[in-house]
């Protein structure tokens, strides 16, 4: 596994036999004993089916955030009620429930939380139909570092 950087940015690198070891330690909700209370970070739910996509997340949030992470949308709806968490990343292309329809379940218990896709579908129409489904921005897959941060802060600004 690689991670896009900036120039200025070292590289990560993951090969298939360290990947499982380094999933094991990193690739892991939050404990499930306590809410958002137990650290001062803001919580950030991440429903990201992909454990690679995850762990590249997870290296560049988990400094200002406490992560949550779901494999799927109906696990990303579960964790919401539980967590009430202040920002969500949302994969568009799940099992069981895809993004949009996770997106619409927590949309019916919040309508001020900011979701934001992350989609490998970044056609005119694409975003055009995430932005009218309940998101309030996407973010394109390949992941790129400078790219989260920047929408993150750009979405948590309004």
């Amino acid at each position: 596994m690689a991670i896009q950087m900036n120039d200025n940015e070292k590289s990560l690198f993951v090969s298939p036999s360290e990947q499982e070891a380094v999933e094991s330690k990193i690739v892991s909700p939050i404990s499930t004993g306590e809410n958002k209370t137990s650290s001062s970070k803001p919580v950030l739910l991440i429903a990201e089916d992909n454990s690679d996509n995850y762990l590249l997340l997870k290296c560049i949030l988990q400094t200002n955030f406490q992560l949550i992470h779901a494999w799927d949308g109906e696990e990303a709806v579960e964790l919401f009620k539980k967590h009430q968490p202040q920002l969500i990343l949302m994969d568009i292309r799940m099992p069981k429930m895809n993004g949009y329809e996770a997106t619409a379940e927590i949309r019916k218990i919040s309508v001020t939380v900011p979701i934001i896709a992350v989609t490998a579908y970044a056609y005119a129409q694409d975003i055009e139909q995430i932005l009218k489904s309940g998101f309030n921005s996407y973010l394109s897959k390949p992941i790129n570092i400078v790219g989260v941060k920047e929408k993150i802060q750009e979405v948590l600004k309004k």
